[in-house]
C-alpha cells in the first residue's frame, strides 16, 4: 500500500490499546520512519535488526516516547519511566515521576552568622 493511502486506514489514525498489528509494506527504513512519524500518536515503537548502526539511526529519527530494540513494549510500575510524544500523552509515567509529580519543592535559606555553626570548618 502506498504511503498516501496508509493515512486512510482506520487503525493508523487511532491509538489502540490492545494487541493488534497494522502491517504495511515499506521500501526501506526511511520509508518506515516516515510512516511511523506520520501518525499523530507516538507512544512507543519496536525496532528489530542486527545492524546496530541502522537501528540507532532509526531510533534517532522516530518521534516516539520509547523505542524497544529486538523486544516488545513492557509498560508498568517497577520497570522504568515511560510515556509518549505528540498525541500520546503529555508526561512520563512510572514510580519516580509519580513521586516527583506529587512533591512540592521549596528552598529554605538560613542565616547562621554568629551562631557558631561553621566553627568546625
Amino acid at each position: 500500500m502506498e504511503r498516501e493511502r496508509i493515512g486512510d486506514l482506520y487503525l493508523y489514525n487511532k491509538e489502540v490499546f490492545l494487541s493488534v498489528a497494522l502491517l504495511t509494506k515499506v521500501r526501506d527504513e526511511v520509508d518506515a520512519v516516515a510512516v511511523s512519524n506520520g501518525r499523530r500518536y507516538g507512544l512507543d515503537a519496536a525496532v528489530f535488526g542486527n545492524d546496530m548502526t541502522r537501528v540507532r539511526r532509526v531510533i534517532r529519527q522516530l518521534e516516539v516516547g520509547a523505542v524497544y530494540v529486538n523486544d516488545y513494549p513492557r509498560h508498568g510500575i517497577g520497570y522504568f519511566p515511560f510515556g509518549g510524544r505528540k498525541g500520546s500523552g503529555v508526561a512520563r509515567e512510572g514510580i519516580g515521576y509519580t513521586i516527583e509529580y506529587v512533591t512540592a519543592y521549596k528552598t529554605v535559606m538560613y542565616n547562621y552568622r554568629g551562631k557558631g555553626v561553621w566553627e568546625y570548618l
